[in-house]
């Protein structure tokens, strides 16, 4: 049995987060909200990062990350790393790491987790997880792998309340997470005017990938362009180097290019909060999905919002209708549904103020505190 931590004040803790460490220059980067809670936890803990650090550029990752890192795995930039060989830096280096009295904090799911948390338990340390997407999607084998490690955690936070209802029969210790985003934080707009544009403002934000359903969007947006419907698409994300050239294909073989404007990546909080209050629809087709982070923010905004028919977008609606759901990777659907919603200014102002009214709902139902003060609340009473 893990003894008991009697002096947070001297404790290390160790944070082992799902996504790559970005290193250019000599200095680390991440994702921003990740490197705000990371910054506010070291005021508290003395605090290392365990992660797998890349040479690669990420557009993800555009905000410094000014602490102690520990590589468990390093990827040069003009190289590609076997996954075998990462595994094997992984497994070795945190050989290291796991023989010190710490507390870890790992963000799941995150492959490489499949080594490091039978470590931790056989060395018997102390371990939360930060739970932040679907565990369930890859087989029932790590189905029942991940339920035995959410078990054994001393608390699981989480970023969805369907997540939270089935960590409830795992875990006593769970709670949703206060989102990593300032703008949730800080925007409740109730929008008073569903007027359209004289060109109906599409808006979709996040990574531009096949798994985010980007193709299915642009073959709707072919069909809505062939009925005559006046629209302007506005993506506003990274666009994924692997589709790069048939995004760019269909574009130029739909005659849609005049149709679409690309933001890029936007990290800044006013200008991504213009292009919600500024769109007419949100439109958001992914494969799968964890925590729906965008689809929060367009609630937040009060903005109308189509999407796909996923498990952690239908437990957010209360009567089933606040959202214009489609089936997955169903171009002909999702372009009759966005076809409603621009045609129908008393469908979007009901769309938009029940999104508001959810969003505010569920973020009364979270405590009032910071990512890092929920994880130091419950260490101190380990």
């Amino acid at each position: 049995m893990v003894s008991k931590i009697k002096d947070n004040a001297g404790l290390n803790v160790i944070v082992i987060p799902n996504a790559e460490i970005s290193f250019r220059h000599g200095l680390h980067y991440s994702a921003k909200g990740d490197v705000d809670f990371l910054t506010e936890l070291s005021c508290l803990y003395n605090l290392k990062i365990a992660g797998i650090v890349n040479e690669k550029d990420s557009p993800f990752h555009s905000t410094l990350l000014p602490l102690s890192i520990l590589e468990l795995s390093h990827i040069e930039k003009e190289s590609i790393k076997p996954k075998y060989k990462i595994y094997s830096d992984v497994f070795f280096r945190f050989l290291s790491v796991v023989n010190t009295r710490s507390f870890f904090y790992l963000y799941f799911p995150f492959s490489p987790l499949i080594i490091i948390l039978p470590l931790i338990i056989l060395f018997r340390r102390p371990y939360a997880l930060y739970l932040r997407g679907d565990w369930q999607r890859k087989g029932w084998v790590m189905a029942i792998v991940s339920k035995f490690f959410l078990k054994k955690a001393k608390f699981v936070l989480c970023t969805g309340p369907l997540l939270l209802k089935e960590l409830n029969a795992l875990n006593i210790k769970s709670e949703m997470v206060v989102p990593m985003t300032n703008i949730l934080k800080n925007s409740f707009v109730k929008k008073n005017n569903y007027k359209i544009h004289s060109l109906g403002r599409l808006l979709f934000v996040g990574r531009l990938t096949f798994d985010k359903g980007i193709l299915e969007l642009v073959d709707a947006l072919n069909i809505l362009n062939k009925q005559g419907v006046n629209f302007e698409m506005h993506f506003v994300g990274p666009l994924d180097d692997n589709m790069k050239y048939i995004f760019e294909e269909n574009l130029v073989k739909y005659n849609l290019a005049s149709h679409i404007i690309l933001h890029g990546q936007v990290t800044d909080n006013e200008q991504l909060s213009f292009h919600y209050a500024n769109a007419d629809l949100f439109i958001f087709p992914s494969h799968h999905e964890g925590f729906p982070r965008v689809v929060y923010e367009a609630m937040a905004h009060s903005l109308p919002i189509v999407a796909t028919q996923l498990p952690y977008i239908e437990v957010l609606l209360q009567k089933g209708d606040e959202i214009l759901t489609v089936p997955v990777n169903n171009a002909y659907e999702l372009a009759n549904a966005i076809s409603r919603g621009l045609k129908n200014e008393k469908l979007r102002e009901y769309l938009g103020n029940a999104g508001n009214n959810i969003f505010k709902e569920l973020m009364s139902l979270l405590k009032s505190e910071s990512h890092s003060q929920q994880v130091h609340r419950y260490i101190k009473l380990l």
